[in-house]
């Protein structure tokens, strides 16, 4: 589920000021700015930055209310919202003064279609050789091997672990057995199979 799941990053910005107050080229700026650390955070995570989309909301409510709706950015909040409002709540308040809670925007990386594993890259690498930092005895099916140590933080997607091999990072260690391949995918994980 998760491996396959879409990525995404959601910011906002709390307000709580008349509607009115916050024009549509403000409210760009905002959000422009929001979406702009959505997708430092994908891209940093190794999703492609052609790939991310962007969906920018407000929360708006009528003043004094104690909950508030959510609809999309567009030329006329104002009219969304009281058109939800009618929807949802089967009454609206004419002349109210419509307050803008908060600006949301989402940044998604959707799913990857792969063909070999969930975040497979279409040209996979081979393991570069700064990433390799020193060597280790380990015992394959009863026999003692020289193991090459890789330094996961030295990995990005694409990369090829071919087995045997010992792939080490601060929080945990991954043994890719002889006849195995380590490949990190989009967004950083490792998939383990056969070469």
């Amino acid at each position: 589920g998760m491996a396959s799941a879409d990525a995404l990053r959601d910011h906002e910005r709390s307000v709580l000021a008349p509607l009115e107050e916050w024009g549509a080229e403000r409210r760009r700026r905002v959000l422009a700015n929001l979406a702009g650390v959505g997708r430092a955070e994908l891209t940093d995570a190794g999703h492609p930055p052609g790939g991310i989309e962007f969906e920018h909301s407000l929360d708006l409510r009528y003043r004094g209310q104690s909950y508030e709706l959510s609809v999309p950015e567009g030329d006329d909040p104002a009219s969304a919202f009281e058109e939800l409002h009618r929807r949802r709540y089967g009454w609206i308040l004419e002349g109210a003064e419509v307050e803008l809670v908060a600006l949301r925007a989402r940044s998604v990386a959707r799913k990857l279609q792969a063909s070999r594993a969930p975040g497979a890259l279409s040209e996979p690498r081979g393991t570069p050789p700064e990433t390799r930092v020193g060597e280790r005895t380990a015992v394959f099916a009863g026999r003692r091997r020289a193991t090459p140590r890789v330094a996961r933080g030295l990995l990005s997607p694409g990369h090829r672990v071919e087995g045997p091999a010992i792939v080490e990072e601060f929080s945990g260690t991954t043994l890719v057995p002889p006849g195995s391949v380590a490949e990190v995918l989009v967004g950083g994980h490792l998939w383990l199979g056969g070469a």
